[in-house]
């Protein structure tokens, strides 16, 4: 994959960076309660849509996921300008705010937004804490993602 920006380009998850994303996620069929108590299924869908009793095939959780997809390519296309960025770095800041809910509003989007090469966005790590305390599973998640972010 090349790593050259394209001028104008709307950028949108690529297939490698869906294949990133599902490396780092659970693909549920059988809802489970998340961290905030929320029925979550496939790729971290929630809503009142989820059916805690019942089993989700693949088809189900790709048409969920593409439903939802559409709010974070645009919340991640609202920091960017084209001109700069690369599909690794929308693909990484995409799985980034897929997993928290959003990117434009935090401290993170805005650095990106004002220079997406800042050697501080390699920081990541106040996204990594659950309930006030460090979670070991983000901090290896948010390296990978840095990582795929800046390759």
């Amino acid at each position: 994959m090349s790593k050259k920006t394209v001028k104008n380009q709307e950028y949108s998850l690529s297939e490698e960076g869906f294949e990133f994303l599902r490396s780092l996620e659970i693909w549920r069929h059988v809802p489970k309660l998340d961290g905030s108590g929320q029925w979550t299924v496939g790729l971290r869908h929630t809503g009142e849509d989820v059916e805690p009793e019942r089993e989700y095939t693949d088809e189900e959780i790709l048409q969920m996921f593409d439903d939802d997809r559409q709010f974070y390519e645009d919340d991640v296309r609202s920091i960017f300008d084209p001109r700069f960025m690369t599909q690794h770095m929308f693909d990484a800041c995409f799985c980034f705010a897929f997993q928290v809910g959003g990117i434009s509003g935090t401290e993170l989007g805005k650095m990106i937004q004002k220079n997406p090469y800042d050697d501080r966005i390699r920081n990541f790590w106040k996204y990594t804490y659950t309930q006030g305390k460090k979670n070991k599973a983000l901090v290896l998640r948010r390296i990978k993602e840095v990582n795929y972010y800046f390759s």
